[in-house]
């Protein structure tokens, strides 16, 4: 077994060399707030137009009410998200979604003004600053049946941290053997596409009055089989980890395209991190799954900025 150890806020960091100075930069400060968008830098970035590999902070609290239970939801979160100019007015953007499939969609940047996915209930509206910089506010997406949710958004921003060519750079790697003790699958250096991290703080109210807290953080890495072509339509794997804090515990879960593959808690996950720089995470992890004593997965990631 691994042992099991903990990262919580893992800033990542970058050194570049702009072409007009060729001086080095740092693109992420170090000793900064992962959840700040001061703490990510456009310095090794072209200005030339909106292509590039970038990052989205947010800060927003969700107020949602289910037949009689309410709970109040603080987020604070940062994600990469992919943009490829199309140099005729529009946009060709690349993310993880959260339907287990790579998304990719085209906007058109003629009102300066981009709306780029979050998840099931939250969009990030976003005025282009300029080439570099992205600014506005997150915004509800949809209501489920039954459910009233209001956002309050308290900033969203964006920061382009390097340039791409094509229409998805991979940032990383991730292996794994995973399934049942005598079927298990293989993948072999399927490529990370995307990253996700979130700092969640609820508090539920029950219908009998009571109230419970729950403060965690949540680190998701998306990889693709391939991401030469972009990887709209492709299943992809998620790699979830939630690093406890308050009345939580450790878990993690492997999914291929949201088939619930592999899930565990506690002492059923081992997670072993290795960070040779804050712009390089690298790990393996164990899942032996909650409700089927032989299916577990092994993992192996990298990723980098």
């Amino acid at each position: 077994m691994l042992p099991k150890t903990y990262l919580i806020g893992v800033a990542f960091g970058l050194l570049a060399v702009t072409a007009e100075s060729a001086t080095v930069c740092d693109t992420v400060d170090n000793d900064g707030d992962p959840f700040d968008v001061g703490t990510y830098g456009a310095c090794g970035a072209s200005s030339s137009d909106l292509s590039g590999v970038w990052m989205i902070v947010s800060d927003y609290n969700l107020e949602t009410s289910y037949f009689g239970m309410t709970w109040n939801e603080s987020r604070r979160q940062r994600q990469t998200v992919q943009i490829l100019d199309n140099q005729d007015g529009t946009i060709t953007v690349s993310d993880c979604g959260f339907l287990g499939y790579g998304y990719e969609y085209t906007l058109s940047t003629s009102a300066n003004e981009l709306t780029l996915v979050g998840d099931q209930v939250v969009d990030f509206s976003l005025q282009i600053v300029n080439n570099t910089q992205l600014s506005g506010s997150v915004v509800s997406r949809a209501s489920v049946w039954g459910t009233s949710i209001d956002v309050i958004s308290n900033y969203a921003e964006a920061t382009k941290l390097r340039d791409l060519t094509a229409p998805v750079v991979t940032l990383g790697d991730l292996s794994s053997e995973y399934g049942p003790v005598d079927k298990k699958k293989m993948l072999n250096n399927w490529q990370i596409a995307c990253f996700k991290n979130t700092a969640y703080d609820i508090e539920y109210t029950y219908l009998d009055g009571s109230t419970e807290r729950r403060v965690y953080e949540n680190t998701d890495l998306y990889a693709a089989e391939s991401v030469e072509n972009g990887i709209a339509g492709d299943a992809l794997v998620l790699f979830s980890i939630s690093e406890p804090t308050l009345n939580e515990e450790l878990r993690a879960e492997f999914n291929l395209a949201e088939r619930n593959d592999v899930n565990g808690e506690a002492d059923n996950v081992n997670i072993d991190y290795v960070a040779d720089s804050n712009s390089h995470l690298s790990g393996i992890a164990s899942i032996q799954d909650e409700d089927r004593a032989l299916v577990s997965a092994d993992i192996k990631f990298n990723f980098s900025l």
